[in-house]
């Protein structure tokens, strides 16, 4: 059986990220600062609104089998 090394040591911790403030003016200009972030951001939210829409679709058409 092949073991995996163990890289990172969860004693140490000078490996840890540093903690990203949380407040909203910070996450904002964040998030401004980093297009990918923003473009992501945005594509994940049409995306999810895109499969609400179908999934409101699939629920109408199953509702309506169910009826007849």
């Amino acid at each position: 059986k092949d073991e995996v090394p163990r890289i990172l040591d969860p004693e140490e911790k000078d490996d840890a990220p540093t903690k990203l403030p949380t407040d909203e003016k910070s996450f904002r200009w964040g998030m401004n600062e980093d297009a990918m972030a923003t473009e992501k951001l945005a594509e994940g939210i049409r995306r999810f609104a895109a499969d609400a829409v179908s999934l409101e679709d699939i629920v109408r058409k199953r509702l309506a089998e169910l009826q007849k």
